[in-house]
C-alpha cells in the first residue's frame, strides 16, 4: 500500500507513514484494489480517501521519481545549447578549413588568379618568357605551355578545373578582344571558351574574375559605359557556363555591382563604399550584409562557411594602418573582430585566409621614404584565426613587388607581382602554412 499524502510505499497494516508521519487509514479486509480509483503518487489526495494498491506494472520503482515535463524540457534545451556551443567552437573558434570552391573563389579574387595548382603542378605567367609556365610542385620540371598572344599583353586570371588550366589572354591596347582559354596540362588542345566584347556604346571590356566552381566555369566582366571607366559608369556581368564554354547563362548584369568581387556557385560577394554586399543569382539586386566604419575593405574572403574582410584606413606611407580582421556568417550575421591592428603591428594588406591563418603583407620598418625604397625584402605574416597572438612571419624578395597568394590546400604559392604589370611573376615560391619557404620557382630577375 502507499501513503495517500506523500505516495511513499508503506507496509500493509501500518498505521502511520514512515516517511511523512501521516496517519494511514485502515483498509477493510477482503476489499479489492482499483488503480482507477486511486492513482499512485498524488501528494494532495484527500486524507480520508481509501488506500488503493496500484497494479504491479504501474508501480513506481523504489528510488526513482518520474521527471516532470518542465524538467525534461529544460534538459533538452540545455542539451541543444551545449551542442550549439560545440558547433560554434568547432566552426568559428576552430575553423576546419575552406572547401575546394571557397579556395577557388579566393584564389580568383583576392589572389587575382596569379597562379593555379592542380595534380602536383603549379601554373603562373612568366613575364620574361612571355608564356604561361607549368612547373612541378617540387620545382624539378618546368616548361612553357602557352605563349602570350599579344606583344603588349599579359596572361591573367589563371585557374584549373575539369582536367584543364584556364587563363585569359589580355591586351593592354584596349583594341584587342580579351579571351578566356583552356588547355590540357601540357598545353595541348588550347581553345577559346569565352570572349569579352565591347558593348554597343563601344565601352572597353575587362575580365575581372575567372574561376571553376561546382563543375562550371564562372566569368565576371566589367565594361565601361560610353568610354568612362570610373565607378558607377560600368556594367558588371557574371556568366556561368559549361567547362567548354557552352551552355552560357547570364546570372547578373548591373551597373550597381562593382568593387572587389568574390564569386560563389550561388551568389557574388563584393565590397564597395565601406559595405560588404551579397548578390544572390536570380535576385533583383544586392543586399548589404555588413557596414564598416573604415573606408577601406579587402575583397571578401570565404573560409569554412564564413566571410572575412580586412577593414582599415588607407595605407599612404607603406607603414601599415589601423584596422581589424572581421569574420561574419554568409548572411552577415554574427560579425566579430578576429584581430585588431595598430600602426606598430605594420599590417598593410590582407592576402589570403588559408591553413587556419590570415596572411598579410606588412609595411616597412620605421625608416625615411628614401630608405624605404631600398629595403631588400617584402615582409609577410600569418595570424592564427583562433589565437591572434599566434603569428608567423617570413620575408620575400623583392621589396618593390606586391605579393599575391594562391592556396593549394596543402600550402601557399606566393607570386611577387609588379605594381604596373598585374599578374606578372617577378618571383615565385611555395610557402608552408607556418611560414617556411619550401621551394623557389623563380628568383627575382633584377
Amino acid at each position: 500500500m502507499f501513503c495517500p499524502k506523500c505516495g511513499r510505499p508503506v507496509a500493509d497494516g501500518a498505521r502511520f507513514c514512515s516517511g511523512c508521519g501521516a496517519q494511514l487509514p485502515q483498509q477493510p479486509s477482503g476489499s479489492c484494489d482499483s488503480a482507477a480509483e486511486m492513482p499512485t503518487g498524488i501528494a494532495d489526495a484527500a486524507p480520508d480517501a481509501p488506500d488503493r494498491q496500484a497494479p504491479a506494472a504501474a508501480s513506481p520503482k523504489r528510488g526513482w521519481v518520474r521527471p516532470k515535463p518542465l524538467v525534461v524540457a529544460a534538459a533538452v534545451i540545455v542539451l541543444v545549447a551545449l551542442v550549439g556551443v560545440g558547433a560554434f567552437v568547432v566552426t568559428r573558434l576552430l575553423p576546419s578549413g575552406p572547401t575546394a570552391d571557397e579556395r577557388a573563389a579566393n584564389n580568383a579574387s583576392i589572389g587575382m588568379g596569379t597562379a593555379a595548382y592542380a595534380d602536383g603542378n603549379v601554373y603562373y605567367w612568366d613575364v620574361d618568357a612571355a608564356a604561361l609556365v607549368r612547373i612541378s610542385a617540387d620545382g624539378s620540371d618546368s616548361e612553357p605551355i602557352a605563349s602570350q598572344a599579344y606583344d603588349y599583353g599579359a596572361i591573367r586570371n589563371i585557374c584549373t578545373g575539369d582536367g584543364h588550366v584556364y587563363f585569359v589572354q589580355y591586351s593592354y591596347s584596349g583594341e584587342d578582344p580579351l579571351t578566356v582559354h583552356r588547355a590540357l596540362p601540357d598545353g595541348s588542345g588550347d581553345e577559346e571558351v569565352f570572349t569579352a566584347l565591347p558593348n554597343v556604346e563601344g565601352g572597353t571590356p575587362q575580365i575581372q574574375r575567372v574561376c571553376f566552381l561546382d563543375g562550371h566555369l564562372y566569368v565576371a566582366t566589367r565594361t565601361s559605359v560610353a568610354g568612362d571607366s570610373s565607378s558607377g559608369n560600368v556594367v558588371v556581368e557574371i556568366y556561368r557556363m559549361d567547362p567548354d564554354g557552352g551552355g552560357r547563362e547570364l546570372l547578373v548584369s548591373s551597373a550597381e555591382l562593382d568593387g572587389q568581387i568574390t564569386l560563389t556557385p550561388k551568389a557574388a560577394y563584393y565590397t564597395m563604399n565601406s559595405g560588404v554586399y551579397r548578390w544572390d543569382y536570380g535576385a533583383g539586386g544586392a543586399q548589404c550584409i555588413y557596414r564598416s566604419s573604415y573606408p577601406e575593405l579587402s575583397a571578401p574572403v570565404l573560409y569554412d562557411g564564413s566571410v572575412y574582410v580586412h577593414e582599415h584606413y588607407l595605407d599612404i606611407d607603406g607603414m601599415g594602418e589601423l584596422g581589424c580582421l572581421t569574420r561574419m556568417g554568409a548572411d552577415g550575421s554574427g560579425a566579430e573582430q578576429v584581430a585588431t591592428f595598430d600602426r606598430d603591428s605594420r599590417i598593410a594588406d590582407l592576402q589570403a585566409v588559408a591553413g587556419g591563418r590570415a596572411f598579410f603583407q606588412m609595411g616597412a620598418v620605421a625608416l625615411d621614404a628614401s630608405e624605404y625604397s631600398d629595403l631588400p625584402v617584402t615582409r609577410m605574416c600569418g595570424i592564427s584565426l583562433s589565437n591572434p597572438a599566434d603569428t608567423v612571419e617570413f620575408e620575400m624578395e623583392p621589396n618593390n613587388a606586391f605579393p599575391r597568394i594562391t592556396d593549394t590546400g596543402d600550402g601557399l604559392i606566393v607570386i611577387m607581382m609588379a605594381a604596373d604589370s598585374i599578374g606578372a611573376a617577378f618571383g615565385a615560391c611555395s610557402v608552408s602554412y607556418d611560414g617556411n619557404i619550401e621551394t623557389v620557382y623563380m628568383e627575382y630577375p633584377y
